[in-house]
């Protein structure tokens, strides 16, 4: 069985067999990550990277052999790694533990009633819109 760690801000759905721990005033990203560590977690989830100290330390837990997951707020694949050099991630590192990224766009999808009636004023979406879909960019490091 995988030992499984979640970092959330906060947590917002509890899940079976998986150790999750919330984010609050006394315990940052950083703090709570150093001490999963500890615990030899073989999967760690994280919120979101926000600071430097935290990608530090989310970068030395995947080069030690952690599965490491986590978000990071940019606008595309590459950004990341442009994002991770801004908070001082040495190049040689993202070389060692980069192993997959993904960017992703939620777009609006076209009211199906909409399209077919060639009017909205009798449907009750939003202006000939309803529901989204995932555009997904992938870069993947071997």
């Amino acid at each position: 069985m995988k030992n499984i760690i979640t970092i959330e801000d906060p947590v917002e759905i509890h899940l079976a067999g998986i150790n999750q721990v919330s984010v609050n005033a006394d315990l940052s990203f950083e703090i709570i990550l150093r001490s999963i560590l500890r615990q030899d977690p073989d999967i760690i989830m994280m919120g979101e990277i926000r600071d430097q100290k935290t990608a530090e330390i989310a970068i030395q837990a995947a080069n030690t052999g952690h599965l490491v997951l986590s978000t990071l707020h940019t606008n595309s694949c590459i950004e990341t790694i442009s994002r991770l050099k801004q908070m001082n991630i040495q190049q040689h590192d993202l070389i060692a533990c980069l192993r997959l990224i993904v960017s992703q766009r939620l777009l609006r999808k076209k009211c199906t009633i909409c399209s077919e009636k060639k009017s909205s004023f009798d449907c009750e979406c939003e202006a000939g819109y309803k529901g989204r879909f995932g555009l997904f960019e992938i870069l993947t490091f071997e």
